[in-house]
C-alpha cells in the first residue's frame, strides 16, 4: 500500500539544541468538534487523490508529481511534503544491492580513484552492510535517485549537514522539531531500534523488523541498524579518497544514547571508509 507522511515544520533551530530540549508527544487532543459525517465521502476521495501523488519509487502516474527513482528498483519511497523531497522508507537491503553489482554500474567521476565495488555482507532482506561512501553513492545514482544531500540542492559540507538543511536530518528531527532528539522520540531506546546494547545485537536485521523504530510515519531505522552514508562531505578535498564524509543514525555495532541521535556524526570517516555496520538510504526530489 502506498502511503504518505506529513512532517511538522518546527522552529528550525541549531541542532545542538536536540540534546537539551526533550519533550514528551501526547498525541492527537481528545477535544474538538466531532467530523461532519457528510464530508467524509468528499474526505476520503481527497485522501485517495493525495496518496496518488505522494508515492512510492517507481510509481508509474504521468499526470501529477511523483517521488523519483526507476521502477522496482531499491527501496520504495515516501514525500517528505513541505520539503519537496522524498526519502527511502527503509535502508537498502542486501539482495537490492546485489542487484546494483550485477547491474555493473559504472564508477562515477566522485570516484575514479576507486577501481570497484565493494563486495556486501549479510544475507536477504537484511540492510546491507560494509559498503563505502563511493558504494552508496553509485547505487542511489543507478537506481534513479541521489545520496541523501541538502534540501533544494543546497551543496552540504560536514557542518550544515547538522542543520535541517540536510534532507536526512529533517526527517530524522520531523522538520526540525527539538522533541525528536531521536527519529522515535526524545530518548534512546535499544529495545526498539538495533545498536550494541540491543538484546538481538550482532549483525543487521532485515529491514523495518521492528515497527516501533520508525521515524516520520512509515520511515523505518533512521537510528541503529546500519549507519547511512550522507552526501555530506569535506569540499576543501574535492573528490579525494581521503577526504571526511558523514555518517548518519548510528549501527549495530555502536552504542544507542552515544551513536543513534539524530545529531550524532562520528569523526573521520573518509570515502573510503567501511565496516560491518556501514550501509545506504537514498532520498530524490519530488516533481
Amino acid at each position: 500500500m502506498r502511503r504518505r507522511f506529513l512532517i511538522s515544520v518546527g522552529a528550525l533551530g541549531a541542532c545542538a539544541a536536540l540534546c537539551d530540549c526533550f519533550a514528551s508527544l501526547d498525541g492527537y487532543s481528545s477535544g474538538g468538534l466531532p467530523p461532519d459525517p457528510d464530508a467524509s465521502e468528499t474526505d476520503d476521495a481527497a485522501r485517495e487523490e493525495t496518496r496518488d501523488g505522494d508515492v512510492a519509487s517507481g510509481d508509474a502516474r504521468t499526470d501529477g508529481p511523483s517521488c523519483g527513482g526507476r521502477p522496482g528498483v531499491g527501496a520504495p519511497m515516501l514525500r517528505v511534503l513541505d520539503a519537496g523531497f522524498c526519502i527511502d522508507t527503509t535502508e537498502v537491503t542486501l539482495e537490492q544491492y546485489q542487484d546494483f553489482l550485477a547491474a555493473k554500474h559504472p564508477i562515477p567521476p566522485e570516484c575514479s580513484w576507486k577501481t570497484d565495488y565493494t563486495l556486501a555482507s549479510f544475507t536477504g532482506k537484511a540492510a546491507v552492510g560494509n559498503v563505502d561512501w563511493c558504494d552508496a553513492y553509485s547505487f542511489c545514482q543507478w537506481a534513479g535517485k541521489r545520496l541523501c544531500g541538502g534540501i533544494g540542492g543546497v551543496v552540504l559540507d560536514l557542518q550544515s549537514s547538522l542543520t535541517p538543511q540536510s534532507e536526512w536530518q529533517y526527517a530524522c528531527t520531523h522538520g526540525g522539531d527539538a522533541s525528536y532528539a531521536w527519529p522515535y522520540g526524545s530518548a534512546a531506546n535499544a529495545n526498539i531500534c538495533l545498536y550494541s546494547d540491543s538484546p538481538d545485537s550482532g549483525q543487521s536485521r532485515p529491514v523495518a523488523s521492528d515497527p516501533r523504530c520508525v521515524g516520520p510515519e512509515g520511515v523505518f531505522d533512521l537510528s541503529g541498524n546500519v549507519w547511512e552514508w550522507e552526501d555530506a562531505c569535506d569540499r576543501t578535498k574535492g573528490a579525494s579518497r581521503s577526504a571526511q564524509c558523514n555518517l548518519r543514525g548510528g549501527g549495530f555495532l555502536r552504542s544507542s544514547n552515544a551513536w543513534g541521535s539524530c545529531a550524532a556524526v562520528p569523526a573521520g570517516w573518509t570515502r573510503e571508509s567501511h565496516v560491518e555496520d556501514t550501509g545506504i538510504r537514498c532520498c530524490s526530489d519530488f516533481k
